[in-house]
């Protein structure tokens, strides 16, 4: 049949592609929770990346965070890095007392964080060398924390004090043979020899003396010879020193 023709319709329904906007990388502290919403779109399914459906999810640490909106054949997705951090709390510790030269670091590290101490510097850590008060100011996202410390460096150059005699005869004085010092930092070995050599005490401990008793027994007046074996921080270093010389012991 010549000229034929025909006519028809069919309605195509357009549906909005969704549009999914988790905002910016962010971060969060500790103890305080977050409210993540894949928005509000009517007819859309949500699948979050720990398998939730719905439309939104509370976060309370770090961690990548994820969601996928659905709409019929249509879908847009988006991703969010949050960063958890925790309110600084510093502590520097007790005023500290130190031999010259002997270097003592502070640190207060902590993440996330921005540090200024008392003379402008910004590492995390200080080392000091000089007595002196030193103070930190530490913030990061969530707040900022201080502290301050003393430090006391002394000449450590240790002198050590040791008798000539002692009397250990029952009165109240000169009961026992011991060296006195003053010195930071120290250690030491004390030891008392007879005449023919024979090692007849022996200390670790400097506020330990002799008594003037060997094997349970007084031992007999004369001279007697002590041997001190010490180290201490001097300078920036230790050292050790060996002092030896004879002594009597009256009654």
């Amino acid at each position: 049949v010549a000229n034929c023709s025909d006519q028809g319709s069919v309605n195509i329904t357009v549906t909005p592609a969704p549009q999914v906007g988790l905002g910016n990388d962010t971060t969060i502290c500790t103890g305080l929770v977050l409210y993540l919403q894949g928005g509000f779109i009517p007819g859309a399914s949500y699948l979050w990346q720990d398998g939730s459906t719905t439309q939104g999810i509370f976060v309370d640490e770090g961690g990548i965070y994820s969601v996928i909106v659905k709409i019929g054949t249509c879908e847009d997705a988006d991703t969010i890095s949050i960063d958890e951090q925790s309110q600084p709390q510093i502590a520097l510790g007790d005023d500290q007392y130190l031999c010259s030269g002997q270097p003592y670091l502070l640190d207060v590290t902590t993440y996330g964080a921005s540090y200024v101490w008392q003379d402008g510097s910004t590492s995390p850590t200080y080392s000091t060398y000089a007595s002196g008060n030193y103070y930190v100011d530490v913030t990061n996202y969530c707040g900022t924390d201080a502290d301050s410390i003393y430090m006391n460096y002394q000449d450590c150059d240790c002198k050590v004090y040791v008798p000539n005699a002692f009397t250990p005869n029952g009165d109240p004085t000169n009961t026992d043979f011991r060296f006195r010092h003053a010195c930071v930092e120290f250690t030491s070995n004390m030891r008392i020899y007879n005449r023919f050599g024979q090692l007849i005490f022996e200390s670790d401990n400097d506020e330990i003396g002799w008594d003037g008793t060997y094997d349970g027994k007084e031992a007999i007046e004369g001279v007697y010879v002590y041997e001190i074996t010490y180290r201490t921080f001097n300078g920036g270093k230790y050292e050790k020193k060996t002092l030896r010389d004879t002594f009597l012991l009256l009654r």
